[in-house]
């Protein structure tokens, strides 16, 4: 008789059957077979499709078993089976579409009665392979151009736009600094970060936070996907800029007026000049693509001082006009310094590229006032930069600025936004994930999203395949631990869709 049979990963499937004859008419991946006669072994053997056996005696039972989830199709008899597909070709043909989320993605699994298939783009140039498939790798096709590929094999498809990651339900916990190889004791997390001095970048987060039981200080722990690292402590951390986004280089700013700088975790560069003017009470940095700029506490004004030379300030805030530089932020993309200020009571964005001189007010950033878009910023002022938005981050509210039109879209209640490939806006709200296609004026729901956030700000950043999130607030155990969450691939849009045109046996 012929069977159909739906095979878990490593997990036993038993056929009651008495026979000699044994044929895999169909399968996507190897299958290990046992048959046996009252409990005795008659043969034991890997089998894939079209494989036909034949037992020098009768079984009574078969024992499946596949590393991965397949549907198979198995002969098991008294008796031989004897086909042949009819010559002249395929006698079943299928159409549909297939979604492509970006990347690279399996359009195919491997089919033994699949003669050949043929794929057509009516937008995006693709490249076709087997697993490993890339755009360095793969065979290209062009927009609208249909390819036949006369194989049973997988079949996976890239284009050359990346995927939107989201963050999956499971996740490790941090529990030990530098590996818990004893390094202050292998503890973090106890006591509340410095939140106007964390920063983040593609691939890890930079915490300031005083855990040092010997010092006491305020130091820089980096979470990534590969743990929590202590860096170096020559003083309290008063404030990290980011350099490069996408190279993970930063530059921290020491109590002392030392400035160090970090390039995916490791020191590149030291600066200690504004050490020698004043080994005390800098407070805020600037990085403007080109120099650094410090904030000295204690002056007449706000004088900001650059370590190239330290002789006089190269501007200066007055103090009875109660304006003061929270953050600061570069974007590359314009090569500007932007920066979330205090006024009033109230956050704003001005644009401080090339300041000099007494700067009593800035030109606002994105173009127009927004008092009121953001929250209170004692609880972590975030910027962050695409190449088609901007997204700002304070107290729970948050906005996103089209770089093009010039749009302002304000966003409330949420604990988290990013902008993400394509244009994408990423939020998390209510403990929930959500994307935006239209500068956050909708959001839609992640098809499948089990991963729940809880309350409180996400601190968080995609870095690789995992999701970094470091909290803000504490945990149920009353301390603050990082988690690194897995990520798949979004569904919620496909970025293109193939035709697809299948010739079956």
């Amino acid at each position: 008789m012929l069977l159909r049979k739906q095979l878990e990963a490593n997990y036993i499937t038993e056929i009651n059957a008495v026979g000699q004859f044994i044929k895999l008419v169909n399968c996507e991946n190897k299958v290990k077979l046992r048959a046996t006669r009252s409990g005795n072994t008659v043969i034991e053997t890997e089998i894939r499709a079209g494989f036909e056996l034949q037992t020098a005696e009768r079984f009574d039972l078969l024992v499946l078993n596949s590393d991965v989830e397949q549907s198979i199709d198995i002969w098991v008899s008294k008796h031989s089976l004897k086909y042949d597909a009819p010559a002249g070709g395929s006698n079943r043909a299928l159409s549909y579409s297939a979604e492509h989320y970006g990347g690279t993605q399996k359009i195919l699994p491997f089919e033994a009665s699949r003669m050949a298939v043929t794929l057509f783009s009516d937008t995006h140039d693709f490249w076709y392979g087997g697993e490993g498939c890339t755009p360095e790798t793969g065979i290209p096709v062009r927009a609208g151009v249909e390819k036949k590929i006369n194989s049973s094999s997988e079949v996976f498809v890239s284009i050359d736009e990346p995927p939107l990651y989201i963050s999956g339900s499971t996740y490790n916990t941090i529990n030990e600094l530098d590996g818990g190889a004893g390094r202050y004791d292998g503890g973090y997390g106890e006591e509340l970060p410095e939140y106007t001095a964390t920063a983040v970048t593609a691939n890890a987060l930079y915490i300031p936070e005083r855990h040092i039981s010997q010092y006491r200080n305020y130091g820089t722990i980096r979470i990534s996907e590969t743990g929590a690292k202590l860096l170096n402590v020559t003083g309290d951390i008063r404030d990290i800029v980011v350099m490069d986004y996408d190279k993970d280089k930063v530059a921290m700013l020491y109590d002392n007026g030392i400035i160090m700088v970090y390039e995916s975790g490791n020191k590149v560069a030291e600066y200690n000049t504004l050490y020698a003017k004043s080994p005390l009470n800098w407070k805020k940095l600037i990085y403007d693509g080109e120099r650094f700029y410090a904030y000295h506490w204690g002056e007449e004004a706000m004088n900001w001082y650059t370590p190239s030379d330290t002789s006089a300030p190269v501007f200066w805030l007055a103090l009875d006009r109660n304006l003061f530089i929270r953050k600061t932020f570069y974007d590359k993309d314009t090569n500007r310094v932007l920066a979330i200020c205090n006024k009033d009571g109230h956050q704003f964005i001005y644009d401080i590229t090339g300041a000099s001189g007494l700067c009593e007010s800035f030109p606002h950033a994105l173009g127009q006032d927004i008092n009121g878009s953001l929250g209170s910023i004692i609880t972590f002022p975030d910027m962050r930069f695409s190449s088609t938005h901007i997204t700002a981050y304070a107290g729970g509210k948050g906005l996103v600025f089209n770089r093009q039109s010039g749009a302002i879209t304000e966003l409330i209640n949420i604990q988290f936004v990013s902008a993400q490939s394509r244009g994408v806006i990423y939020v998390i709200k209510d403990g929930k994930q959500l994307i935006s296609e239209d500068d956050g004026l909708t959001f839609s729901p992640i098809p499948n999203d089990t991963t729940d956030f809880g309350g409180g700000v996400v601190f968080g950043t995609f870095s690789g395949s995992k999701f970094v999130t470091y909290p803000l607030t504490k945990n149920v155990d009353g301390t603050y631990k990082a988690r690194i969450y897995d990520t798949v691939v979004s569904q919620a849009s496909a970025i293109s869709k193939l035709r697809v045109f299948k010739e079956m046996k």
